[in-house]
């Protein structure tokens, strides 16, 4: 019987020293680490793309690169939010994004991770009482080639259209467009 009481106090004692730790790690714990939530290794076509990522520091430095060392990057800004929203044209190809913390003198610098972008040509076209509009809809500037027929000639030319934006001309003759990623 005494041996038992006294397993039974080891195993108690023992239960309850678990639960002091535990109780005492997740009350003082606080993470260092920054967690990058998204975009993580997914391809992405989006004209506006968001990042986010988790953290206990108030204020970092986003960083985007075509290149993993980050010798030259796309993008490096200061912000003060745990995402950002990027919405400058992207050619297409696999991207890598980092952030750096900082808070009274402590730098925190996450893991790298990648996003392959996707260009998406895309073309919305409408024809009013006299002219044929063309707008780009697509996520990277596009070339637009012109062929019309007029008087037995065939004329050509060419217009470079942005992001959203469009071309008109007044209806003619028979006009072929074609459209390509610049």
């Amino acid at each position: 019987m005494k041996t038992r009481k006294i397993i039974g106090a080891r195993k108690f004692s023992l239960v309850l020293g678990v639960i002091f730790v535990l109780f005492f790690t997740f009350l003082f714990y606080t993470p260092k680490d920054l967690v990058l939530i998204q975009p993580v290794g997914i391809s992405v076509k989006d004209k506006i793309i968001l990042f986010s990522w988790e953290s206990r520091f108030n204020e970092f430095a986003f960083i985007v690169d075509d290149v993993i060392d980050f010798a030259s990057p796309l993008i490096n800004k200061r912000v003060e939010e745990k995402r950002y929203s990027l919405s400058v044209p992207l050619n297409a190809t696999t991207y890598y994004w980092k952030v750096i913390a900082y808070e009274q003198g402590e730098e925190v610098e996450s893991r790298i991770s990648s996003f392959q972008y996707q260009s998406e040509v895309s073309v919305a076209s409408w024809i009013d009482e006299k002219n044929y509009t063309l707008e780009n809809t697509g996520n990277v500037p596009i070339f637009v080639g012109i062929e019309e027929e007029s008087d037995n000639l065939l004329i050509t030319g060419a217009v470079v259209l942005d992001i959203g934006e469009t071309f008109g001309r007044e209806i003619k003759n028979k006009t072929l467009y074609r459209a390509e990623q610049l």
